[in-house]
């Protein structure tokens, strides 16, 4: 069984769009119940398609993640943003944590390539995290592989927590596939990330250090997104061909898909109406 086969291509597609490592949790159904979340109520608070077991550490480490996140970023609560806004920038926080783990295991074991163009296949045992051709026990063992790493032993606070989101999301859906015993033996990977971060914070952990990686991360992945190229028009202008017809129009494409990509409403609604003058 391999972990992306049961989820629809629907499915997969609307999670890409706001972190392409998670394939369970609805970041955007979690910043919309976030607020409203009551821990300890015996499963009742609803938090998006999280399971009830998981929802009250889920909701401390989202809660946590955005408002480092935002607090740096502009200087505000992320609750005064609009749900998908917060899932963006998060989604954004997360890979970028996670892409600089690939980074550091790919320097440590000398496949890093400074060329990302390069389309080379990569061996399986040259990455840290899973992939999507994975089963469900080469994701597993991936993950027992990785406590061996220097790369995961040196990883910072943040990277340590885009890695346990991650990993819960991993559990998330294993329970929702009802693999047990599988995600038993997650918990296990997951109970050796909270311990590292754990360890972090009972060593000295500087707020105001961390405060400021977590911005750097956030502003570095920010940069990323707003940079608009030809190669992002192409991309866009592709997108709306082939699916404008979900979206109830020209503006409501432009609002969504304009701030997935970081690009402003009017400049895509520019690029559109070129397009179809065009054809």
């Amino acid at each position: 069984m391999h972990w992306r086969e049961c989820s629809s291509d629907q499915e997969r597609k609307k999670l890409s769009k706001l972190c392409h490592y998670l394939r369970h949790i609805d970041l955007k159904a979690v910043y919309e119940q976030l607020q409203d979340y009551t821990p300890f109520w015996s499963g009742e608070a609803p938090l998006a398609n999280i399971q009830p077991q998981f929802r009250d550490t889920l909701a401390e480490w989202f809660d946590g993640i955005a408002e480092a996140v935002f607090d740096d970023l502009f200087g505000k609560a992320w609750e005064e943003f609009r749900p998908i806004d917060v899932a963006i920038e998060v989604g954004d926080f997360i890979e970028r944590s996670l892409d600089e783990l690939e980074i550091n295991y790919a320097l440590e074991t000398g496949t890093f390539k400074s060329d990302p163009s390069e389309e080379e296949e990569v061996d399986t045992c040259d990455r840290l995290l899973p992939h999507a051709g994975e089963s469900t026990r080469e994701v597993l063992d991936t993950f027992s592989v990785m406590a061996l790493t220097k790369s995961y032993e040196s990883a910072d606070y943040w990277q340590l927590s885009g890695l346990l989101i991650y990993q819960y999301d991993y559990l998330c859906w294993l329970y929702k596939e009802g693999s047990f015993n599988e995600a038993f033996e997650m918990c296990e990977y997951i109970a050796r990330t909270r311990c590292k971060i754990q360890n972090i914070i009972s060593v000295g952990f500087d707020k105001k250090y961390s405060a400021t990686a977590a911005s750097q991360r956030a502003k570095k992945a920010a940069t990323q997104r707003h940079a608009p190229s030809n190669e992002i028009k192409v991309k866009l202008l592709a997108e709306w061909d082939r699916d404008s017809g979900e979206y109830k129009s020209r503006a409501d494409f432009c609002r969504v898909v304009g701030r997935i990509s970081g690009i402003k409403e009017r400049t895509l609604g520019e690029w559109i109406a070129r397009h179809e003058k065009s054809k």
